[in-house]
């Protein structure tokens, strides 16, 4: 098995909930856009000032956890964000140990991918959203863990919750087109929740 085995192919942007440990040892998580290149090989951008930039940068690695749940995407782009230990997005109940990197993994993730750093870029960019300062982080494949072996199937709602979440990481609303299709698509259980955190 593989990072192309489960659709992260060279060109597309995939999304995952990334963990790593903050200094005191809490976990951490935020949804993260993964560009693959190769079969071992991935690339983030991370923006600053984040905690998972902060404590990737600190530790060299970290876990990219696979998951079809719209309201831990929100969860994770809305809470704690920038507060480190201060403010958790995940407890550590719902982490494991990752087997070949210090760092947690998602216990109700499909599957994992642990990564190790092999280089980080500082780079800025200026877009729609001004301009922003990140890490060009390139990372190696030491480890996957597959859990389930059939994925759920993939929802509209999850598309419009990382949307949401993305709008949210960088400051901005979220567009009421992602709510209608949230609320359209979503159990009533797993929209009620994410109108809560909203």
């Amino acid at each position: 098995m593989n990072i192309a085995d489960m659709g992260f192919i060279p060109g597309r942007i995939m999304e995952a909930i990334v963990t790593t440990y903050n200094s005191d040892g809490s976990p951490n998580a935020a949804p993260i856009g993964i560009y693959p290149i190769s079969d071992t090989e991935i690339q983030m951008d991370i923006h600053e000032p984040t905690d998972t930039r902060s404590n990737l940068l600190r530790t060299g690695v970290c876990v990219v956890n696979i998951v079809f749940d719209p309201h831990l995407f929100l969860k994770c782009a809305i809470i704690g964000s920038g507060k480190g230990e201060a403010e958790n997005e995940i407890a550590k109940d719902e982490t494991i140990s990752a087997e070949n990197v210090d760092a947690p993994a998602l216990k109700e993730a499909n599957a994992w991918i642990e990564l190790k750093m092999q280089t980080s870029e500082e780079k800025t960019k200026s877009d729609m959203h001004g301009e922003m300062k990140f890490s060009r982080v390139k990372c190696i494949v030491e480890n996957i863990t597959i859990n389930k072996k059939y994925p759920i199937a993939i929802n509209r709602g999850l598309f419009a919750a990382i949307e949401a979440a993305v709008a949210k990481s960088r400051g901005m609303p979220v567009d009421a087109r992602h709510i209608e299709i949230m609320q359209r698509t979503l159990s009533p259980e797993e929209f009620k929740k994410i109108k809560e955190l909203l």
